[in-house]
């Protein structure tokens, strides 16, 4: 509006100065951000992967419930919670507040354009909650799939001998590609539902630019915008959905951190041998004259006593 018509160059240099140093600083900042988020999200992996590694070697015998692939599925599956819970979502969380300034700057220069953001943001989180309910079904289904595959897996590498020395292999391969097919087949589920949602994300950014822009050109014409605020505002619009575009993603995968986070709070609250507040008597010097009478142990699955005596 003032540089072009007026063939101002020098202000349009001082602008293109003054947006890249902008830029320039957006670029070190979102830097920064990823670098500190990843190294909180580094100590609280160690002490949390430290944690669980823990459980499972105190978890008691008598109250396991899961086989060895099926624990290691689950730690396997911290890994998403995790990325889940640092970058993802505090990143998406911090864009969030921004959304709404965006949106009142687009309504000052605008007027009337910003209800069609207005109108679209519901619609897409709306669109993205439903998605999100059937990749959540999905998930739930395939959770106790992919648990029983690594078992299997797991458990045939750790007794390999003994499949080759039985002759099963057979057996075990009709088992294991029945896993694949029912894993793969959930699993093709599951991606169409998220390429379903991030396809309907991108459509709504488009659609949203149209509508702006067939709405400005009638604003223009009426004399209440200018070109420049019409630029403005499709820059604007862009900025708002795609943080939302961002948490339309981020809700897909919400389904499988909180599956992972179900489980292992699962694992975490079953019985274990060594309490964690508990302490033993300590002596520090023994002189080993010690006399047992009248003690009996049994396990309690057993029916006959263990010592007795």
């Amino acid at each position: 509006d003032r540089v072009i018509p007026n063939r101002a160059e020098e202000t349009l240099w001082v602008l293109f100065s003054g947006i890249l140093i902008v830029y320039i600083f957006d670029f070190i900042l979102k830097n920064l951000r990823s670098y500190f988020i990843d190294v909180a999200g580094r100590g609280a992996d160690v002490l949390i992967s430290s944690k669980l590694f823990q459980q499972f070697q105190n978890i008691k015998l008598a109250s396991k419930n899961n086989s060895a692939g099926a624990m290691a599925h689950q730690m396997k599956e911290f890994e998403s919670l995790r990325d889940f819970l640092t970058s993802a979502s505090i990143s998406a969380l911090v864009d969030l507040p921004f959304i709404f300034l965006f949106i009142l700057v687009l309504g000052l220069i605008g007027g009337k354009i910003a209800f069609i953001v207005l109108a679209v943001l519901p619609i897409s989180l709306f669109v993205a909650f439903l998605l999100q309910r059937k990749i959540e079904q999905t998930t739930d289904q395939s959770w106790q799939d992919l648990s029983q595959k690594n078992s299997h897996l797991i458990e045939t590498l750790q007794g390999i001998e003994t499949v080759k020395s039985l002759n099963i292999e057979s057996s075990r391969q009709s088992v294991w590609e029945s896993y694949i097919g029912a894993t793969s087949l959930i699993g093709m589920k599951a991606r169409y539902y998220m390429n379903m949602a991030n396809s309907f994300s991108s459509f709504m950014q488009q659609m949203t630019t149209i509508l702006v822009i067939a709405t400005g050109v009638y604003i223009v014409i009426d004399g209440h915008l200018s070109m420049g605020g019409l630029i403005a505002c499709s820059m604007i619009a862009g900025r708002i959905i795609a943080p939302v575009s961002t948490m339309v993603a981020l809700s897909m995968r919400y389904s499988y951190a909180k599956h992972a986070y179900l489980e292992l709070n699962e694992l975490m609250a079953q019985k274990v041998d060594i309490p964690e507040r508990k302490k033993f008597l300590k002596r520090n010097n023994i002189s080993g004259d010690i006399i047992c009478s009248n003690l009996e142990f049994k396990y309690p699955t057993a029916e006959q006593p263990t010592i007795s005596g």
